[in-house]
């Protein structure tokens, strides 16, 4: 017997509203990093940073399209993660000292 929080329906729902839910905050923190930094200052920071935002779109639009597409979706996932934390990594570094 599955508890009904694991039904497909149910997980499916829970995965898009906190994919949606990331999509915005990064774009808010995105925006922020860009007004507060511009261009200029970033470097590899805007570099992830873009990267990243693009990817996401790219992702969002692959789990819209459907069909045969939703084979990339794992390696796609994969992939923003690695930017997500490449980003961090690239700002963090201003305050743990390391930069």
């Amino acid at each position: 017997m599955r508890p009904r929080f694991l039904e497909a329906a149910t997980a499916s729902w829970t995965h898009r509203a906190s994919g949606d839910a990331i999509v915005v905050l990064t774009v808010l923190v995105a925006t922020a990093c860009i007004s507060f930094y511009g261009f200029e200052e970033g470097g590899a920071h805007t570099l992830f940073g873009c990267a990243l935002l693009g990817l996401l779109a790219i992702k969002v639009l692959v789990v819209r399209l459907g069909g045969r597409t939703q084979r990339l979706l794992p390696a796609l996932g994969v992939s923003v993660l690695a930017l997500f934390g490449l980003t961090w990594l690239s700002s963090a570094g201003d305050f743990l000292g390391v930069g």
